[in-house]
C-alpha cells in the first residue's frame, strides 16, 4: 500500500521532504521520540519500479493497437512521463522498521 511511512515507536508522521532525505541512509532518528530505526527502501522500490514497467510495457502495446502508425518518438515520451511518475512515488514505498536494543550503537 502506498503511504508515507510513520515512526515505529512512537507513529510520528513524516513529510514527503523528509522521508526522501532518510531514503538516502540506512538508520535515522525520529524527530520527536529521539529513536534510531532502519530505513528500508529497497525491496520495495525494486517492486514499484517493476509494477512501474510492466504497466509502461502495457501502455504501449495498448498505444500500438490503437495508433499503429505512432512514432517511435511518441512511445518514447509515454514511457518517460510514466517513469517520471513512478519515481515520485519512492518515498510512499519507504520503511522504518524499529531496531533491536542490542543493535542499537
Amino acid at each position: 500500500m502506498l503511504k508515507l511511512p510513520v515512526c515505529p515507536y512512537c507513529g510520528a508522521a513524516y513529510y514527503y521532504k523528509d522521508v526522501k532525505n532518510a531514503a538516502k541512509q540506512k538508520t535515522a532518528c525520529c524527530h520527536h521520540c529521539k529513536q534510531r530505526f532502519a530505513v528500508r527502501v529497497r525491496a520495495p522500490r525494486a517492486v514499484l519500479l517493476l509494477c512501474a514497467a510492466l504497466l509502461m510495457v502495457l501502455l504501449d502495446f495498448l498505444i500500438l493497437s490503437i495508433l499503429p502508425n505512432i512514432h517511435l518518438l511518441g512511445l518514447y515520451l509515454t514511457t518517460l512521463c510514466l517513469l517520471a511518475c513512478s519515481l515520485f512515488l519512492v518515498p510512499y514505498v519507504v520503511r522504518f522498521i524499529p531496531i533491536d536494543k542490542k543493535d542499537r550503537k
